[in-house]
């Protein structure tokens, strides 16, 4: 929602703002994700992993009419696009179906109602998370389930009106500045390694509140 927003005034952004995204009806968590931009850097992680595809290789642009969800380009130039109306139902219906495709009865979308689709460039000065996120994740290691637990707990802050908007990236790379990077050797250490995250930030928070 904050695209043609100025950045000096992000300070000020309150949570019944960030909460109200023009497109998508998403949980409260998700939505200040997306917001600011951190939620696009968990999804260029996940594609990262499920597709075992580099990271230098994912590219992000923004979509305002949230119709188009993902582009594949070949190496001959030829793009596949996957398009459909902005709602959670249908990666879920696919998640749930896969690999079948069902009839739900879910809203179909009409091409002949799209007057246009825009995509831009990503204002990186403007959305500082997106990069603070990804920078810490292609560390891999530790770094992964600790950037989960950090956001969990500041974004929850913010809806707690304890910080301010901008302070969830600020506080998450003020803490990831500080944090010594582990290999990861075991699933048990990711849960360990998540929780330490929700003690550090939690400890952060107390000391600069």
């Amino acid at each position: 929602p904050f695209f043609d927003r100025n950045k000096t005034t992000f300070d000020d952004i309150k949570k019944e703002e960030a909460l109200k995204h023009p497109k998508w009806k998403m949980g409260r968590k998700i939505t200040i994700d997306s917001s600011t931009l951190i939620n696009k850097a968990f999804e260029v992680i996940e594609a990262h992993f499920l597709f075992n595809m580099p990271y230098e290789k994912i590219k992000v642009v923004i979509h305002r009419e949230s119709v188009v969800h993902s582009i594949v380009e070949f190496e001959d130039g030829i793009m596949k696009a996957i398009l459909s109306l902005p709602l959670m139902y249908f990666p879920l219906e696919f998640a749930i179906t896969y690999p079948n495709r069902i009839n739900s009865g879910l809203p179909q979308l009409n091409l002949n109602s799209l007057k246009r689709l825009t995509f831009e460039e990503m204002d990186l000065d403007k959305f500082p998370g997106f990069n603070i996120v990804l920078d810490y994740a292609k560390k891999g290691g530790n770094f992964l389930p600790v950037i989960i637990a950090l956001d969990e707990v500041l974004v929850e802050s913010f809806l707690n009106n304890r910080i301010k908007y901008t302070e969830i990236y600020t506080h998450l790379e003020k803490i990831l500045e500080k944090f010594t990077f582990k290999q990861i050797t075991s699933i048990d250490e990711v849960g360990e390694f998540y929780n330490l995250g929700i003690i550090i930030a939690n400890e952060f928070l107390r000391r600069n509140s």
